[in-house]
């Protein structure tokens, strides 16, 4: 399955595997873990988040933080 979204929380809950594109280049790819990093995020969308695996939900969980300065 193929999913294209804005939303990490979803990409996280239901990708093993995931690509971050930003302006129409692969900014990372690989196993979900290893690319929803805090920096990536930064990378991405300009924010600082707090990126944390959720033991009840059983994947990682994205809650922005702030703006990047």
């Amino acid at each position: 399955m193929v999913v294209s979204t804005h939303d990490l929380n979803l990409a996280a809950a239901l990708c093993g595997e995931i690509a971050l594109l930003k302006q129409g280049r692969v900014l990372a790819q690989g196993s979900t873990q290893d690319v929803l990093t805090e920096a990536n995020i930064r990378a991405l969308y300009g924010v600082e988040a707090d990126v944390r695996f959720h033991d009840r939900a059983g994947h990682l969980t994205v809650v922005p933080i702030a703006r990047s300065m």
